[in-house]
């Protein structure tokens, strides 16, 4: 995580949600990551203008623990 801190990731906070989610704004792209525990995260690339849209599907997205997440979104170009 501090990797991801590193690399712009900011924590957010999110109502009546017991996970840490995370954002990296990009000019077309937000970047998010969201960790349950340790062995539960997702992260995924969403395009600027669907992101917070339920009916839309995110451009690339992978689960795993939070070590295999975080390396998997901070690969991403």
């Amino acid at each position: 995580m501090k990797r991801a801190t590193q690399a712009g990731f900011r924590a957010v906070p999110l109502a009546d949600a017991p996970v840490i989610h995370a954002e990296r704004w990009r000019s077309e792209s937000v970047d998010t990551y969201t960790i349950s525990s340790m062995t539960s995260a997702t992260a995924a690339r969403w395009r600027v203008n669907d992101y917070g849209d339920n009916e839309k599907d995110p451009l690339w997205q992978t689960t795993g623990t939070v070590a295999e997440v975080i390396v998997a979104v901070l690969a991403l170009r």
